[in-house]
């Protein structure tokens, strides 16, 4: 019997007809997990794409008023300041997953009159250059930068910005603290396929800190500030000058 025969079978015809039933059911598989189940897990990272810090910086970079410094720098979850200040803060957002963003819009939960808000751009991760320090609103350089009648922190650029996974997005801002509290802070990322969010940061505005400030870097884990970073006092009264004179050195 030839192999020509033996393929014109009813067993060999019905063998044929169950692989590609089988190649069919395979490819519609496919195509279901990747357009829900890998979808829903995208739209899922998304959500929060990034992991937020604050930065105390090692003390040969630039000063940090907040918290006391060495020669390392540190993250931490926390900060806690003066009530009726003003004070740069660094911070950091660690991406998780590569998407997309139109602007990073910064601000705090709870009652608009006695929360903190930023008052201006101040990225001391950048030394010397442009976008420095943004005022919204300086018709000087035209930024597109905004504050929202809930005092959020509107940072937009020119088009959007496509981040990688595994990058990292280092920002800064003055802060103006009024009224004691603890603070969440809110931070959303829209985009083109969703609007994320990180909910994870805090700041405590008090006279005499209560909360421990503790580095997040895997690395310092057994080193003295994976307990504990001392609070530095700062003089709340005559900040506002001295940041405005020291602000453009970095």
């Amino acid at each position: 019997m030839s192999l020509s025969d033996i393929a014109t079978t009813p067993a060999a015809t019905g063998i044929i007809a169950l692989a590609g039933l089988f190649v069919s059911f395979v490819s519609l598989f496919v195509a279901i997990h990747t357009q829900i189940f890998v979808r829903r897990r995208r739209h899922k990272a998304l959500l929060s794409p990034t992991e937020g810090f604050f930065i105390v910086p090692a003390k040969q970079h630039h000063d940090c008023e907040y918290a006391t410094q060495d020669g390392e720098s540190h993250k931490v979850k926390e900060i806690t300041l003066l009530p009726h200040s003003e004070v740069g803060v660094d911070m950091i957002l660690e991406c998780k997953v590569a998407f997309a963003h139109n602007e990073i819009a910064v601000g705090f939960l709870g009652n608009d009159a006695a929360k903190p808000y930023a008052k201006e751009y101040f990225n001391r991760f950048i030394e010397v250059g442009d976008g420095q320090r943004v005022v919204p609103g300086d018709e000087k350089d035209r930024n597109t930068h905004y504050i929202d009648k809930h005092k959020f922190y509107h940072v937009r650029g020119a088009q959007a910005q496509t981040r990688s996974l595994g990058s990292v997005i280092a920002a800064g801002f003055t802060i103006v603290t009024r009224e004691p509290g603890l603070y969440p802070v809110r931070i959303d990322l829209p985009g083109d396929e969703i609007e994320g969010s990180i909910w994870h940061l805090f700041i405590t505005v008090e006279d005499q800190p209560t909360i421990a400030m503790k580095c997040m870097f895997t690395e310092h884990r057994h080193m003295p500030c994976a307990t504990e970073i001392q609070a530095r006092r700062f003089n709340a009264s005559c900040h506002s000058s001295s940041s405005k004179e020291s602000g453009g050195d970095g």
